[in-house]
């Protein structure tokens, strides 16, 4: 509560501010240091100006005279409830001595992580008349000479309040304005998980909400902004900051907001709205919530588990060129663990890959064949009943992707072919493709195909149908019939790889064999 203490001349002299009146100058600092927390959203602020009805003619002039008088008020509270509350009784014990307020000056306004919000009215007493009136946008309030709404200017302060110390020093150089002007009132607030989960909800409520509206308003821009802060502060929790570690119990607290706020999914939804920091920002979140563990349990993972619709927003950003690199490091992240690689390989939304593995896009193409590959080669036992079990639909599938018109595409393919057929897991897999003369046939033309590199990676695969001890008529009547052309051409096959034994002994090998046929 701020009120002017000093001895006054008529109500029509009053300036707000006179000499040696120290009071006053430090209620207007303390007004602006409220004021910019407010502002910067470091607090929420609800405040009341209060104008005197007839402050110098309705108390014994003795008062006016020795003591003080209240012409300039101002109430602060935490939130409205408490500033009704504070009003009431503050125009009560005026009321006793004589002090009435002139209602239709006052103004009430509140202020929101550092925006001012439009507000009814505040009651003051028993009737519904007996209100004060909201500020209002655009809207000033004179307290103590200073024109102010939410906040105060700077430059009127310093010269309105520069006379009340009565020294011929710069106000920067009086000790005492110098203190109350660069100290705040407040430490800045630091948000616990809750609230900034909160936060976050809130500020993905109002970008949703601009899907069919026009994206550039006022608010949507300030709840991208505030959405930015509040990211930046959950990787703080984190990930901690500079030499502070994270602290566990927050690290819980704030995963245990996300899964009960269902935040991963509306972040992930709203992502493509989010600014590039964003979106790196939320990447990190989500990573570091899904590796977190408490003894053997992934408790993130469990709760991805049973919302599996996270995984296939993550699948469906592989169609946004905004989005796709940042969902496919967090799809990746999800696919290291078995569960949720399982939800993906067994659903239809996994065949969706074969497309987007062949997008115009290169970045796009790489981080899906990334994620493609990670799905099929990191759990073993799990991608080979997989393969068993969906054997003509995959490869129906993947024989597009070697005969792919996109170079990248048709070697990568190739190659991870080659190391799925020579993974042991893989042996009932790798059996059933080799006795597969359509297959050897694709393998012997590639073999010629005019990309050396294209023509190693074949070799890896045609060397485990030469290398199969028990082949099937089909496939040994081809190498018969070619005997002689397949000596010939892999004896200059690739010579200049000198330094690679591995790959002249197993050609060495694969001629012999050929021979013996």
């Amino acid at each position: 509560m701020s009120t002017s203490r000093s001895t006054v001349k008529k109500q029509g002299d009053q300036r707000g501010a006179k000499e040696r009146c120290s009071g006053t100058g430090d209620n207007l600092f303390i007004d602006r240091m409220v004021g910019q927390d407010g502002q910067r959203g470091k607090c929420n602020v609800s405040m009341a100006w209060v104008d005197v009805w007839k402050a110098y003619d309705s108390v014994d002039e003795r008062w006016l005279r020795e003591m003080f008088t209240m012409h300039d008020l101002k109430i602060l509270a935490a939130s409205r409830e408490k500033l009704r509350r504070i009003t009431v009784a503050v125009r009560g014990t005026m009321k006793d001595i004589g002090l009435e307020w002139n209602k239709r000056k006052c103004s009430v306004a509140q202020v929101k992580r550092g925006t001012l919000e439009s507000e009814e009215p505040v009651s003051v007493g028993e009737s519904k008349r007996e209100v004060i009136k909201s500020l209002g946008e655009g809207s000033h309030y004179k307290f103590l000479g200073v024109m102010e709404s939410t906040k105060q200017d700077d430059n009127l302060i310093l010269e309105i309040t520069g006379k009340t110390y009565n020294t011929p020093k710069p106000l920067y150089e009086n000790k005492r304005g110098k203190a109350l002007w660069d100290i705040p009132l407040y430490a800045e607030h630091v948000e616990t998980p809750a609230e900034l989960v909160k936060i976050a909800r809130e500020c993905l409520q109002t970008i949703h909400s601009h899907d069919t509206e026009s994206s550039g308003s006022k608010k949507y821009d300030k709840a991208l902004e505030e959405l930015a802060k509040t990211l930046n502060a959950m990787k703080i929790i984190l990930y901690g900051s500079g030499d502070q570690g994270p602290v566990t119990e927050q690290v819980a607290q704030l995963a245990q907001e996300t899964y009960s706020h269902d935040v991963f999914s509306h972040l992930l939804t709203e992502l493509h709205k989010l600014d590039f920091e964003s979106k790196k920002d939320v990447a990190q979140i989500f990573n570091c919530i899904l590796r977190r563990q408490i003894g053997t349990r992934s408790p993130t993972v469990e709760y991805i588990f049973d919302n599996s619709e996270i995984l296939f927003i993550l699948v469906r950003g592989y169609e946004s060129h905004e989005v796709a690199l940042n969902k496919g490091i967090m799809l990746r992240e999800c696919v290291k663990h078995e569960p949720l690689a399982r939800i993906v390989l067994e659903s239809e939304r996994f065949y969706k890959f074969f497309e987007y593995v062949e997008m115009s896009t290169f970045d796009i193409a790489s981080d899906a064949f990334s994620t493609f590959k990670e799905l099929l080669t990191r759990h073993k036992i799990l991608c080979a009943h997989f393969l068993e079990q969906n054997y003509e639909k995959f490869f129906g599938h993947y024989s597009k992707l070697l005969h792919s018109d996109n170079y990248v595409t048709k070697r990568q393919s190739l190659k991870l072919l080659g190391e799925l057929l020579l993974d042991r897991h893989n042996f009932t897999v790798m059996t059933k493709y080799i006795s597969n003369p359509e297959n050897l046939k694709l393998m012997m033309n590639m073999l010629r195909d005019k990309s050396r590199n294209i023509q190693f990676e074949a070799f890896h695969v045609f060397k485990v149908f030469v290398a199969n001890p028990n082949k099937t008529p089909p496939i040994q009547e081809i190498l018969v019939k070619n005997k002689d052309k397949l000596v010939e051409f892999l004896t200059s096959f690739h010579n200049d790889r000198t330094e690679d034994e591995q790959f002249n002994d197993e050609k060495i090998y694969l001629i012999k064999q050929i021979k013996e046929l």
